[in-house]
């Protein structure tokens, strides 16, 4: 099996960025900027309950790699910062494993 490339934090927020900019634009929103780490998501009216579902399932889709959610504190998990890192974390120590 081919080793995996090691993705970092802002591999996953760039693809965040650009899937949310995507998404909204579609219902004739924006995202203005830069998201910060400590952004939440969900408070911020970009995304509700089920967009972060979405969210999840296209960040697995993109990065090819079935994230366990359930190892992250649930009010961390709509802040830009602890969710890119936690999805680093499980991705590459996944990939470390099978190595």
């Amino acid at each position: 099996m081919p080793k995996r490339k090691k993705v970092t934090s802002d591999d996953i927020k760039t693809f965040i960025i650009r899937y949310l900019t995507e998404s909204l634009e579609e219902s004739g929103r924006t995202l203005e900027g830069d998201l910060p780490e400590d952004y939440d998501l969900l408070l911020e009216g970009v995304v509700d309950s089920l967009g972060m579902l979405t969210l999840t399932a296209e960040v697995e889709k993109h990065f090819d790699y079935e994230i366990d959610f359930e190892e992250i504190d649930p009010e961390e998990m709509t802040i830009v910062g602890p969710l890119c890192h936690f999805i680093e974390t499980e991705i590459n120590r996944a990939s470390a494993d099978q190595a």
